[in-house]
């Protein structure tokens, strides 16, 4: 659990990472050594992950986003699982209940660019029993959890 000042540190971070710790200090009334501590310690605890840059994909001409269903053959999961987390394709990849194994969110530049990886990487590089793909065409809402 993390106080209420870490919370109001962890707000202010996730507006500006890159936020002096003097600016953070005035803003929740504390010394910069007082917060400083404070983030090493969210830090060493976990709640703080990593500080990361966010990139727009259509930016970097990445304009197709499509979500994976994948059922992966019982007896190869253990070893595909690695290997589908190491795919550029894709960004996000989660164990799931349901009908299918894995759900994993890919991006490509474009229809014929997924299309080739379905073909050439998906169905010959995994041990895959059925699959479905959805192409994203509107986003609504793409966020990170917020304090």
């Amino acid at each position: 659990m993390v106080s209420k000042v870490d919370k109001n540190i962890l707000e202010l971070l996730q507006q500006d990472a890159r936020m002096p710790l003097t600016q953070i200090a005035k803003e929740v009334g504390m010394s910069e050594n007082g917060v400083k501590y404070r983030l090493n310690k969210l830090e060493d605890q976990g709640v703080i992950e990593r500080y990361a840059l966010l990139i727009d994909p259509k930016k970097v001409g990445k304009n197709v986003l499509a979500i994976f269903n994948i059922e992966i053959e019982p007896k190869s999961m253990k070893k595909s699982i690695p290997l589908l987390t190491k795919t550029d394709e894709f960004i996000k990849v989660y164990h799931t209940t349901g009908q299918y194994s894995l759900t994993a969110m890919g991006i490509f530049d474009s229809n014929d660019s997924l299309t080739k990886f379905i073909n050439g990487k998906l169905l010959n590089e995994f041990s895959i029993q059925n699959y479905t793909v959805n192409i994203i065409t509107k986003q609504y809402k793409d966020s990170f959890y917020k304090i």
